[in-house]
């Protein structure tokens, strides 16, 4: 298996998708399906961010879990959640991560930690850490790459057109992942904050609604974390609601509907 950091090709392109149109006796390659599977990927993604948004939707609670030789590691619970550029991330198992050394430890083979050097507090502008998660893909399932279009066991002129790396491998699955960090700064995506409700009101042109900004930032914070003052005091303070960007799914707007907010 390996894994594949960035964003997935295709994503940010200003040229509309185009949709594969099939005839008959059509000979259909690789590259064929693969443009089949980019377009239906790309409109759930645009159908994602104009009309969901983006942020964590339910779960992703992040909790102490010290011992003695991991003080500032932490849980993270199963959740689910909308990148900004469309992506969903779900979390299908407890992940425990230690923030000193990037070390995770899950039984959902979907998450990975991010490569990053220990915590050092002297190369923080501040005791405070932003722990994100963000999509990624990596490839699986290798097979050995047959020769294309003869055997490399005869001779002449079929076996002199051979690849040199007919017995490669290939990879046959594309596994969709998540990838854990600690950030020393905060996203800029999330530096914004919401729309100013004024603006909601009363937008720029009266009956339209501004779509959202296209961004290449794929982070979605978590929890923001303050270090302790000893590296091997416990990591407890942990806020979930100062940086955390919701997105409350059509069933928890229902339940807020129905139960009607109690008075003071």
């Amino acid at each position: 298996m390996t894994l594949t950091l960035g964003s997935p090709a295709g994503r940010g392109t200003p040229a509309a998708p185009e949709r594969l149109l099939y005839y008959p006796q059509q000979r259909i390659h690789a590259d064929d399906l693969n443009d089949e599977q980019a377009y239906h990927r790309r409109k759930l993604r645009e159908h994602n961010r104009f009309l969901h948004g983006w942020g964590v939707v339910c779960g992703f609670d992040v909790q102490p879990a010290a011992t003695g030789a991991a003080p500032w590691r932490i849980r993270i619970t199963p959740g689910h959640l909308l990148t900004p550029q469309g992506d969903s991330v779900t979390l299908r198992a407890d992940v425990l991560y230690d923030v000193a050394d990037c070390l995770l430890s899950s039984a959902d083979p979907c998450v990975f930690a991010r490569p990053c050097p220990p915590v050092n507090r002297r190369a923080l502008v501040d005791d405070t850490l932003h722990l994100a998660v963000r999509y990624t893909e990596c490839e699986t399932r290798p097979v050995h790459r047959a020769p294309a279009g003869c055997s490399c066991a005869g001779s002449g002129d079929c076996a002199d057109r051979c690849a040199p790396d007919a017995a490669g491998c290939q990879y046959t699955r594309v596994l969709e992942a998540h990838e854990i960090c600690c950030l020393p700064a905060l996203p800029r995506s999330h530096a914004a904050g919401p729309r100013d409700c004024d603006e909601v009101r009363h937008p720029a042109v009266p009956g339209v609604t501004p779509c959202p900004p296209c961004t290449d930032e794929p982070w979605v914070v978590l929890a923001t974390l303050t270090l302790p003052r000893s590296p091997r005091s416990p990591l407890d303070a942990i806020d979930l609601l100062r940086h955390r960007r919701l997105l409350p799914s059509a069933a928890h707007l229902a339940d807020l509907a129905r139960c009607p907010q109690e008075r003071p």
